[in-house]
């Protein structure tokens, strides 16, 4: 008996040691002499467990409790730790309260059972038991610390603090406890607190990576960006496999617009998690913003492979895809997108518009009434949609106008507008104008703003730019600086902007967008600003009672004409709009017809104009005029399934598709307006006329053949042909469109003497004379003003 309690000590103490083969060499020997020692297999059993063999250990103490009496409390606690060892929560539970039962005040037995509960996710339990635990040792650390966690988990978060609270008031360098802490105030919402709680744990711990994340999160939730970034760069200096970290630090970049550096970060998530479709799709993003369309596409197609669900990856791969003009895979993708959730009105409205770039109207028209169907309330279906009748011949300007005063009555019914003002009513003081558009960017909105914010009176107008739009671009770097204030609205609500608008005190608030993408009407319908008005980015009205004044011509909407609009409609004497001829525009050239002895027309219009009708009577000219041809150019001709649509539109109205000729996109302003030098008259579509491309076309001298409809859209290109002196291309029907090209035609010398000279007559006329018309314009606004002032205030 001596000699197996001395080998037992011997045994215990390598055990104690960590010399774990020696001492289970001698827990073995005493066994050999004495295979029911109840204490040599408790603690063989306790060294498989340390060794990871947990059910060696099971089978070892649960022998060991057999033979002992009485029953010993460690031993079922340690049995009850290798049963959780192997996720049998239950058994170890039992064995736990078998421990406790045996010994009430055995905390490690307390404490195992507790975090066996937590384990289970039973938190409720688990904070009893952790209680009881405190109750009678209120010092134990550890019980503080997961109490607190447990807590967590069931949202109790003020409690929770409080626990880690009370370990860091005796312990004030355990970084568990700040960190815990830290977690639970931003669960709370106090995230500056949360921030002073992980900034006195890196005081401690500078290599800490998931507290320099977390400090990195909070300050990315304030919008502190680059703060942000310095702590995502932070934590992956100290992990450089934290995926979580590298994907916030490239997000964070992505919106400083830090691209490159944003790609590298998704690239590194990519090599640490090939199989993260997350990875795949947040990459594919980043290329998207820096216009690699193709690349996008290819890395937005990994992701699906690996995510086959994921719709939004399906949703960014048309969008990537209609951006490279692969219309077709474009419009391919948001069908698969809709069959995996076929209620998304997001990927509604991005087919609709990919069909309107086709020139598919009818198509789309289908989508967005599908759209309304599945929600009937969603203002961005209905706002979308009521664009699209000004495309279609068949719809009457009495049902325009219905249908977008319908909108607004909805819309100006769930706004609150509120039209008392504190502003000084003094008619002639400096104004404070407003403008609010998504394109203050690469659009012609953003061409046609340039020379308007150039040439305000900066002694009588004070401008402030809201721009709806991140994507900013050279052009928006040219904007920026012409005006006095600038303001981002992305990602805030109708109220925030309408609220920042009233705090910067606008006098007269004027929308470029109408119902066309990223529009905020719905600022407009809380009236913001005594004074409201819609120009240039819309052709017709907007709907909106809030909505004053419509800026406009004589031209496009003649005196005397009341119907379609909602707006009192301002008339400006310079035209529709003043145009600033690119600085790289290439010279005129002679006329190609003096070359090639036949005459050319042409369009660079979007498809989405070019209606039935349109292609009607563009067939009959060519019919007309035997020997000529047919120029069209618009980026949607670099898909080969676009072409052979329009191929065969010509083709079915009797024309040789050799006489046709169809040109995609072009890499700079330059190179698309040189392609004006191979034509000889231009062809307007119908009822929705051009405009940038009419401006462009009489810049390059080619003169513009137009008819004149009856509302705005229809008369756009009359407008701006009576402002340069080309009334003579205006003309009243369909019969006197082809007459006048075939007259055109027929008239080389004529034509090419006009050539040389029209680009001096736009340049000398109102058109071009970017001073005179901002004066018009500001002359308008000044008088709206006044008679706000004058109006009594109900």
């Amino acid at each position: 008996m001596t000699e197996v309690v001395s080998e037992l000590r011997e045994a215990f103490d390598r055990h104690q040691a960590g010399d774990l083969p020696q001492a289970e060499r001698l827990y073995r020997a005493v066994l050999q002499d004495d295979p029911t020692h109840g204490e040599a297999l408790h603690l063989l059993g306790v060294l498989a467990h340390q060794s990871g063999n947990a059910t060696a250990a099971m089978d070892l103490i649960g022998r060991a409790v057999q033979h002992v009496d009485p029953p010993r409390a460690m031993m079922y606690s340690n049995l009850g730790a290798a049963h959780q060892a192997t996720g049998d929560f239950d058994m170890a539970i039992t064995h736990y309260r078998r421990a406790v039962q045996l010994q009430p005040d055995f905390a490690d037995a307390q404490h195992n059972l507790a975090t066996a509960f937590a384990a289970q996710g039973n938190h409720d339990q688990a904070v009893g038991a952790y209680q009881q635990l405190l109750a009678t040792h209120p010092q134990h650390r550890a019980g503080w610390t997961n109490l607190g966690k447990s807590l967590q988990n069931l949202k109790r978060y003020e409690e929770a603090a409080q626990c880690h609270r009370t370990v860091l008031d005796n312990h004030p360098d355990d970084c568990e406890a700040w960190l815990n802490l830290g977690v639970v105030q931003a669960s709370l919402g106090q995230l500056d607190a949360a921030a002073d709680c992980f900034s006195q744990l890196l005081k401690r711990a500078p290599q800490h990576a998931l507290t320099h994340f977390n400090l990195g999160r909070i300050r990315q939730d304030q919008g502190r960006l680059k703060e942000a970034v310095s702590h995502y760069r932070q934590a992956v200096q100290c992990d450089t496999a934290y995926v979580d970290a590298w994907n916030n630090l490239g997000v964070s970049l992505k919106s400083l617009q830090q691209f490159a550096e944003a790609e590298t970060c998704f690239r590194n998530i990519v090599t640490l998690s090939p199989n993260s479709a997350t990875a795949h799709f947040n990459l594919g993003n980043v290329l998207r913003a820096q216009d690699r369309f193709q690349e996008a596409a290819a890395s937005y197609r990994q992701g699906l492979q690996l995510d086959p669900q994921h719709v939004e990856s399906y949703i960014n791969l048309g969008t990537a895809l209609t951006s490279a003009g692969d219309f077709s895979a474009a419009e391919h993708s948001y069908r698969t997108a809709l069959q995996a959730c076929p209620q998304s009105i997001e990927v509604h409205l991005n087919l609709a518009s990919v069909l309107q770039l086709q020139g598919r109207m009818d198509e789309a028209a289908a989508v967005y009434e599908r759209a309304e169907e599945i929600d009937p309330t969603c203002e961005a279906v209905k706002s979308s949609a009521l664009m699209l009748p000004l495309y279609q011949p068949n719809i009457s300007q009495t049902e325009i106008l219905r249908r977008h005063c319908e909108w607004g009555a909805r819309l100006s019914s769930l706004a609150a507008a509120d039209s008392s003002f504190n502003h000084d009513c003094n008619p002639q003081r400096r104004l404070r104008i407003g403008y609010v558009s998504p394109d203050f960017r690469m659009h012609p909105v953003g061409f046609f703003m340039e020379s308007i914010l150039r040439n305000h009176d900066r002694e009588r107008f004070d401008v402030t730019c809201y721009a709806e739009h991140r994507d900013d671009d050279h052009v928006t770097d040219r904007l920026r600086p012409l005006s006095h204030a600038w303001r981002s609205t992305c990602g805030r609500t109708d109220d925030d902007v309408a609220r920042m608008i009233r705090d910067d005190q606008i006098d007269i608030l004027i929308d470029l967008a109408g119902h066309t993408s990223g529009n905020r009407l719905a600022v407009f319908a809380r009236r913001p600003a005594p004074v409201q008005m819609t120009y240039l980015g819309y052709g017709t009205t907007t709907g909106l009672a809030a909505v004053d004044y419509r800026i406009t011509d004589a031209i496009a909407d003649p005196p005397g004409e009341t119907h379609g609009h909602a707006e009192e409609l301002l008339r400006v004497p310079g035209g529709i709009l003043c145009y600033s001829p690119p600085p790289n525009a290439p010279e005129v050239v002679s006329l190609p017809a003096l070359q090639s002895g036949q005459v050319t027309f042409g369009s660079f219009n979007k498809l989405s104009k070019l209606s039935q009708p349109t292609l009607d009577v563009w067939a009959a000219v060519l019919q007309a005029v035997p020997a000529s041809r047919l120029i069209l150019k618009n980026r949607s001709f670099a898909n080969d399934t676009v072409c052979a649509r329009y191929v065969a539109e010509f083709a079915a109205r009797n024309i040789d598709v050799d006489r046709i000729e169809l040109i995609g996109p072009t890499d700079s302003i330059t190179e698309h307006l040189e392609l004006y030098g191979r034509i000889d008259v231009a062809l307007d579509p119908f009822p929705y006329n051009g405009a940038t491309t009419t401006c462009e076309a009489l810049w390059m001298g080619v003169p513009v053949i137009s008819l004149r409809g009856n509302a705005f859209v229809e008369r756009m290109t009359a407008s701006l042909l009576t402002t340069v002196g080309l009334t003579q291309f205006i003309v009243e029907s369909r019969e006197e469109y082809v007459a006048a090209a075939c007259r055109w035609a027929d008239s080389i010398q004529p034509l090419a003497e006009l050539r040389q000279r029209l680009r001096c007559m736009a340049s000398e006329s109102p058109l071009c004379d970017e001073p005179a018309y901002v004066r018009g314009l500001e002359e308008q606004y000044q008088a709206a003003w006044q008679r706000w002032c004058a109006t009594p205030v109900v």
